[in-house]
């Protein structure tokens, strides 16, 4: 299955794939009328040399873990928890603190 990436030059060692059999929710920011957007309800994950595997909205939180435990630095600077709207930035955190 061929996939496209979706943050080629983002992390040299965390690679998201579009999920095309992924469906789509809505989600809305506090106190923004604006704030409506349609998100992905799973990716594909790839990191380092493991094997990709579907990441979903409903089990980040636990996942995330293992995704960026490696890295002390982006543990330890005190963002909240682990929230699936905010994954990518999660990704381009992590990266500027511990990509090789």
């Amino acid at each position: 299955m061929l996939l496209q990436v979706l943050n080629p030059f983002c992390s040299k060692r965390i690679k998201i794939f579009h999920n095309p059999d992924s469906g789509k929710y809505t989600f809305v920011e506090k106190g923004l009328v604006n704030g409506i957007e349609d998100q992905a309800n799973s990716d594909y994950v790839k990191k380092d040399q493991d094997i990709a595997f579907k990441l979903t909205r409903k089990t980040y939180f636990q996942e995330a873990f293992y995704l960026f435990e490696d890295c002390d630095a982006f543990m330890n600077s005190g963002d909240d928890p682990f929230n699936w709207n905010e994954f990518a930035l999660d990704v381009m955190e992590y990266s500027k603190y511990c990509d090789k």
